[in-house]
């Protein structure tokens, strides 16, 4: 698109462009050095206007560095307007006074160059207030930058083509009747020259006002801007006086590019106003700037401690910052904080030392109310004065509450003074800040807490796994399979194997309760039926005395339910007791859940447990299967908060009674997971099967 390639030249190597267009300028001035004519006018302003305009758009990206400050930019402008001076007097000095348009190819190289260098200097001056004018403006102002651009452009294209103009019309040898008369437009042409001359002024003058960026500087700043802003009028005023009252410099410059020349006194013109406005705004404002700087340096500090208390996780860290922060916006002299429910250190201090200023802050809690006093004069309680070795006359307390705990800022100044509302409402505000940042730092404090609490009881689950057999033990006639799941907490689920007379033994068990303390209650079940196993044979007597035991270790609310039974391989049959547990699931030519008495471990005294003790003794056959589990399957819930229940378990058990142990111990958690995909699991889930082998 031819557009865009418009665009693309207007936007790319800009520096290429300015060079190409001042260098052709200085060419064709060596061979055409003044305007004589109408093209040779065209072709001067032609490569005046496109040096410009790419001088103008390239300096501003290359030259002037975003993070350049004002006083940075000022000094610039100093240094610039020096150069411009010199390069001034040179060119004056040297035209002759009379038949300046005589010279000779040398000088008219030498004023081509000094012209140029002139013209550069001018446009960086325009790009350096050209960043002032848009440097910290609420609204973009480019519609107003936009116009006085404009208004020089027109100006300064009058200047050079209005004579041709009038010649043209002058010299045209008819007009209609009806029409308008040659001196009517050269008056009317006149006239705009005019008004646009006004009008540029205006526009010049209400630009100048663009100083939003002077209220970003302190005192120190404003008083080097008044001293450059007063030398920069002195400078650009030397410079208009030259190029307005020097005839012959000015002669000069309408015979070389008078679009050059208006360009060149516009922006010298508008560097003075701007100059002269910053010079008295800035002096009416160094009054009110040492409070103005102090306010500005009390939201700095209140936005860096907003920032900082984001970052600082350490309690006692957080503390030293409050208090150095503190001290600088109040402008008192030490400080302490007194931090009560803190067991590592209740006391933290700045610039003081004194080994009372525990009991110290105790005595003025005591005698102060903190809420409603702003300032406590100290030699009204001379007890702690004397303790403070009357170095202090004054302090302010700050209360900080959270999370149901109370801290206490003591800021301690050497000569008493009323507090300014201003400074107290400071205090008040960075108290605000720091009360969040100290919540902050307890939850990290609780989180690093609990992060150790998951890693103990991540360890706890790792020895629960181990406590529960790694390999199970081998049958002639059955078919063996035991699954544990743990939940997310440690609970209490177990299930074992043990040696009882020339038999084995199993268990599978569920303490009440969860976390650690059903760990441990399980860990020590693990070691009382080792322990038990090797001294009876019976398995009744056995459970009467581990309950014996129970009775002793377990707490009021703990309990233990368990099936614990004996396989018999010869005869093809289990015995076992019900210990308070859920129903096991026989699954044989019929299914159903086997019920028989049983208190659970822990829960009666050792004559009603062994009254309620009942044997079962479940005979196998080709068909049979028993499914012992836990809670954490017949509990588990789905999204509607629905059991998963013993009847699903037991059609299932019914579904898979053709299948190995294995496979059905399998099936039966994966359905169980399903069901429960939507809930978090909260429960231990354990099975042990058992079936004919084949």
């Amino acid at each position: 698109m031819l557009s865009d390639k418009i665009k693309y030249f207007f936007q790319s190597k800009l520096m290429e462009k300015a060079i190409f267009f001042s260098v052709t300028f200085f060419l064709y001035k060596l061979f055409f050095p003044y305007q004589e004519t109408f093209l040779t006018t065209f072709i001067t302003e032609f490569l005046v206007v496109n040096s410009l305009y790419f001088w103008l758009a390239f300096l501003p990206q290359k030259l002037i560095v975003k993070r350049t400050t004002i006083l940075t930019l000022f000094s610039t402008l100093l240094f610039i307007g020096f150069v411009f001076l010199i390069t001034e007097a040179i060119i004056i000095s040297l035209l002759p006074e009379k038949e300046f348009f005589k010279l000779g190819f040398f000088y008219n190289s030498l004023v081509t160059v000094l012209s140029i260098v002139l013209a550069g200097l001018s446009v960086y001056i325009f790009s350096i207030f050209k960043k002032l004018f848009f440097l910290k403006q609420k609204y973009s102002p480019t519609s107003y930058f936009k116009v006085m651009v404009i208004f020089v452009s027109l100006v300064g294209f009058l200047t050079s083509f209005s004579s041709y103009l009038k010649q043209f019309f002058g010299f045209k040898e008819y007009i209609e009747e009806n029409f308008f008369s040659v001196s009517i437009f050269i008056e009317w042409l006149t006239d705009i020259e005019s008004i646009l001359q006004i009008g540029l002024i205006i526009i010049l003058i209400f630009n100048s006002f663009r100083v939003a960026w002077l209220a970003s500087l302190n005192k120190s700043e404003k008083q080097k801007i008044i001293l450059f802003s007063l030398i920069l009028v002195a400078i650009n005023g030397n410079a208009l006086y030259f190029l307005f009252e020097n005839s012959t410099i000015t002669k000069l410059a309408y015979l070389f590019s008078p679009f050059l020349y208006i360009s060149i006194t516009s922006i010298i013109l508008y560097a003075g106003i701007y100059s002269l406005v910053i010079f008295f705004t800035t002096l009416f404002h160094l009054p009110t700037a040492e409070e103005s700087d102090r306010k500005t340096e009390e939201l700095s500090t209140l936005l860096n401690f907003g920032k900082l208390m984001a970052h600082i996780l350490d309690l006692h860290e957080l503390l030293e910052s409050i208090m150095t922060m503190s001290l600088k916006l109040s402008n008192f002299n030490a400080a302490w904080f007194y931090y009560p429910n803190n067991s590592e250190k209740k006391i933290l201090t700045k610039n003081i030392q004194n080994s009372k200023l525990e009991q110290i802050s105790n005595k003025l809690l005591e005698k102060v109310d903190v809420k409603t006093s702003r300032q406590t004069i100290l030699s009204k309680y001379q007890n702690i004065y004397h303790e403070l070795n009357s170095e202090y006359a004054s302090t302010i307390i700050v209360q900080f509450e959270f999370d149901k705990e109370s801290a206490y800022l003591f800021l301690l100044q050497e000569k008493y003074s009323d507090v300014e509302d201003e400074v107290f409402n400071s205090i008040q505000g960075l108290r605000d800040y720091a009360i969040v940042a100290l919540k902050n730092a307890i939850l990290v404090v609780n989180s690093i807490e609990k992060e150790r609490m998951e890693k103990e009881l991540e360890l706890a689950r790792e020895i629960q796994g181990r406590i529960n057999p790694q390999i199970l033990p081998k049958f002639q006639h059955f078919d063996v399979a035991a699954k544990f799941i743990p939940a997310f907490e440690v609970g209490g689920d177990y299930y074992d194997f043990f040696t009882i007379g020339d038999k084995t033994g199993f268990v599978i068990a569920d303490v009440s309760g969860k976390g650690m303390e059903a760990s441990y209650i399980m860990a020590e079940m693990k070691g009382v039926f080792e322990t038990l196993s090797t001294i009876y044979t019976d398995l009744k007597d056995l459970l009467i005395q581990a309950n014996r035991i129970f009775l002793k270790r377990l707490s009021k609310k703990s309990f233990i339910t368990a099936i614990v039974g004996i396989i018999d391989d010869k005869e093809s049959k289990i015995n076992y007791f019900r210990i308070g547990h859920n129903l096991p699931l026989k699954i044989d030519k019929e299914s159903r859940y086997l019920e028989s008495k049983g208190f659970p471990f822990g829960m009666v005294n050792n004559e009603i447990f062994a009254e309620n003790l009942e044997e079962v003794e479940v005979k196998f056959s080709q068909e049979t299967t028993m499914i012992f589990y836990t809670d954490g399957i017949s509990e588990s819930m789905n999204e509607n908060d629905e059991l998963f229940g013993y009847e699903r378990l037991q059609k299932l058990g019914i579904n898979l009674a053709n299948e190995n142990a294995e496979t059905i111990s399998q099936v039966i958690l994966t359905e169980v997971g399903l069901y429960s995909k939507s809930t978090i699991q909260d429960d231990d889930i354990t099975i042990l099967i058992f079936k004919k082998s084949i």
